[in-house]
């Protein structure tokens, strides 16, 4: 349950690691890796096991990316320098440049994009200790007062969540405010999560999950749309979302597992629209405290 910790087997009882809340799975080379917040894994196809390739010991690991001829980097948060490996992640640095403590990190186009709590970031070199090239403050946030919780491309820009609204930057960078009514409606939870698939921006709140198409804002929650039997399960906040080539797949903290894409279905009202698909019941006692899905 929420605020214990557990102890996950991820080397066929060989190693064990403590992980508390998942942040993120990537994949480089195709390999497929596990960042949690204290330790970050790899998977071994050959023996069908994860390999543990390093501990954060004291510091948190926030965020986990891949760029520049796949170097592997880790945000430890807004107050500790990221660290990165330019192996598979057999050996660590931790950054010395001059900003260096980032709580989201991603490349998004030619530029290596990067968050505090409060400031966008920008890098055009490698990100790498020595780098000619330094980290460039963008520009406050739409303010300082309220939390990052997200970092996320998509089109020709950046959008970056916060804990009252999410903000869109273009190239200039010019900081567009996309969702002024959550002013008022201010969350720890909101935006964390946001997620790409397939030409969308998907923006999970507390209590709702939004779609952007790059110019229309939509309200897809599911429980408006799914039968009863399962509603309950997709009333609370969407904890983590992936998808394929076909779905989108969304697990909440109620316990519910579903999957939704854009269909049509003749004589429906509207024939195309964003439809749900129950999958699982992931707890029927318990919320679900997962926080990662691959």
């Amino acid at each position: 349950t929420s605020g214990e910790s557990k102890t996950i087997d991820l080397d066929d009882c060989t190693t064990q690691v403590t992980m508390t809340t998942g942040v993120k799975f990537f994949e480089r080379s195709s390999t497929q890796y596990i960042c949690t917040q204290k330790a970050i894994a790899k998977w071994d196809n050959t023996n069908s096991q994860w390999i543990v390739l390093y501990g954060f010991g004291a510091n948190t690991a926030t965020d986990a990316t891949v760029y520049n001829d796949n170097n592997i980097f880790i945000a430890m948060g807004a107050s500790t320098a990221y660290e990165y490996s330019t192996d598979s992640g057999d050996t660590w640095v931790v950054s010395t440049m001059v900003t260096k403590t980032f709580k989201f990190m991603r490349p998004y186009g030619a530029v290596f994009w990067a968050t505090d709590n409060t400031t966008l970031y920008t890098n055009t070199g490698t990100g790498l200790n020595g780098s000619p090239t330094a980290w460039s403050g963008v520009s406050a946030i739409l303010g300082t007062s309220f939390n990052m919780n997200g970092l996320e491309g998509l089109g020709a820009n950046v959008y970056a969540g916060k804990e009252n609204t999410i903000a869109k930057i273009d190239s200039t960078p010019t900081i567009t405010e996309l969702m002024p009514e959550f002013r008022t409606l201010i969350d720890s939870q909101n935006f964390v999560g946001m997620y790409v698939w397939q030409g969308y921006l998907f923006l999970p709140t507390r209590t709702n999950l939004f779609v952007y198409d790059g110019t229309t804002i939509t309200d897809i929650s599911p429980a408006s749309y799914m039968p009863d039997v399962s509603a309950t399960r997709f009333q609370g906040q969407f904890k983590v979302l992936t998808g394929d080539t076909k779905w989108l797949y969304a697990a909440t903290a109620t316990g519910g597992l579903a999957c939704v894409r854009r269909e049509t279905i003749a004589g429906e009202t509207p024939e195309t629209d964003w439809r749900w698909h129950f999958l699982y019941d992931i707890s029927t006692t318990l919320d679900n405290d997962g926080n990662a899905i691959n």
